[in-house]
């Protein structure tokens, strides 16, 4: 499907045409809710696409299914069933797609639910005990620091029950990518394979999944973050 650049940045204003055409170099985009920032990553996309630039090699990221959702049908309607090959999704779905392209060994993904009646069975407390306890396991784990003292035992024993169980978290699913790609073999793999990298919602995005971003961009990439 060939687009025109007309097509592309059609109805965008100055800001938006120069966040679509500057394709080199890292670009940070600092706007409020309802500016069209995500409209700008699309028309960025397809101009990408336009230039060249192979679908494979062009990861498109956010923090929602719906947010995907949209930006998915937004592409559609530019590039046709060239989107395909275009990674958009959350960064999630991301690092799922990592742990399956590189596992052998069957896992399950556990839900909140899952995880706060697993966290009752083992520790005999009450739902709201294991909620609670569920926030701070997720919070050791997004912002990749030790546990505290008083949680450290109890951390060390959920997450030998989750490895016994073959099961992961929602928050292993960025960790456990970090993890893989610590390996310089596996590093190079990914690095390389995408080349053009947008962040959508970038001020949303916690310590493990900046470091799961940058262990993907490498040196090579261009990171558009809106």
């Amino acid at each position: 499907m060939t687009l025109s650049t007309l097509s592309i940045t059609e109805g965008l204003n100055e800001r938006q045409i120069e966040v679509v055409k500057r394709t080199t170099g890292h670009l940070l985009v600092v706007a409020g809710p309802g500016s069209g920032k995500t409209l700008a990553i699309v028309r960025r996309i397809s101009h990408l696409i336009q230039q060249g630039v192979s679908p494979k090699s062009v990861l498109a990221v956010t923090f929602t299914n719906r947010a995907a959702k949209e930006m998915r049908e937004r592409l559609f309607a530019l590039m046709g069933a060239t989107l395909q090959e275009v990674f958009v999704g959350t960064l999630h779905l991301l690092g799922l797609r990592i742990i399956r392209e590189n596992t052998t060994d069957g896992f399950v993904v556990y839900s909140r639910e899952e995880q706060v009646g697993l966290l009752k069975s083992l520790f005999q407390i009450s739902k709201a005990k294991a909620m609670d306890f569920a926030d701070k396991i997720s919070y050791v784990k997004s912002l990749t620091v030790d546990p505290q003292d008083n949680l450290k035992e109890a951390f060390g024993q959920y997450q030998t029950a989750m490895v016994e169980q073959k099961a992961l978290d929602f928050d292993d699913l960025i960790l456990k990518p970090v993890e893989m790609l610590d390996n310089p073999k596996m590093h190079n793999k990914y690095r390389d394979s995408f080349r053009h990298i947008m962040i959508d919602e970038y001020q949303d995005i916690n310590p493990a999944q900046y470091r799961l971003l940058r262990l993907l961009a490498g040196d090579n990439a261009t990171v558009c973050a809106v």
